[in-house]
């Protein structure tokens, strides 16, 4: 598997975080890092950015499965969607 940086306009999208709570929620640890891609270009691993998600889902008591940047509730032995 190959991972991909995404930069800011689709970790917001994806997050659905602003930039200043993103940037507060690194700082304190609670985010993944920001990774440098080239002089003044920074993105994020979307891969951690996934893991970051699923692991927020899991403490809220739900479970989503990691495909394409998209939360779709799964069933209790991971497979399919829950209607």
């Amino acid at each position: 598997m190959t991972d991909e940086f995404i930069r800011e306009p689709e970790c917001r999208r994806i997050t659905g975080l602003s930039r200043t709570t993103r940037w507060r929620l690194e700082r304190a640890g609670q985010f993944p890092q920001r990774r440098p891609i080239s002089p003044g270009c920074v993105g994020w691993l979307l891969s951690e950015i996934d893991d970051w998600i699923a692991a927020r889902a899991v403490v809220a008591g739900r479970r989503y499965s990691k495909s394409c940047n998209r939360q779709q509730p799964i069933d209790e032995e991971g497979v399919g969607a829950i209607a």
